[in-house]
């Protein structure tokens, strides 16, 4: 691959995801599964401990959301950095997050 010539602009960028959703019981249960991979190549990033450019290494970050929906309530599941990615992150010296996740439980009320 090319060395990136300019501060903070990788070369490459991106962000797959394959998701499954259905719905079934007339609509009234609704399974929601959905895997994503983030990623970004090596780019140029001042270091001001250095006071100079230096090289960021490229990473992978696998994240998945679960959610079942059951007539107005949702229970859901999301994870990301699911395999404890770690190293810089964007910024020297600034470490990728460890694995997070957000649960819990949505309802709705209507008349």
């Amino acid at each position: 691959l090319k060395a990136p010539d300019r501060v903070y602009l990788p070369a490459q960028l991106g962000r797959a995801a394959i998701q499954f959703r259905g719905r079934y019981k007339g609509g009234n249960l609704e399974p929601t599964i959905r895997l994503e991979m983030v990623g970004r190549d090596q780019a140029l990033a001042w270091d001001s401990a250095q006071a100079k450019n230096v090289l960021i290494p490229r990473y992978v970050i696998f994240n998945w959301f679960v959610q079942v929906r059951i007539i107005d309530i949702r229970v859901f599941w999301r994870f990301e950095n699911a395999f404890s990615q770690r190293g810089e992150y964007d910024v020297p010296s600034g470490i990728i997050p460890g694995p997070r996740a957000l649960y819990g439980v949505r309802w709705f009320f209507r008349n």
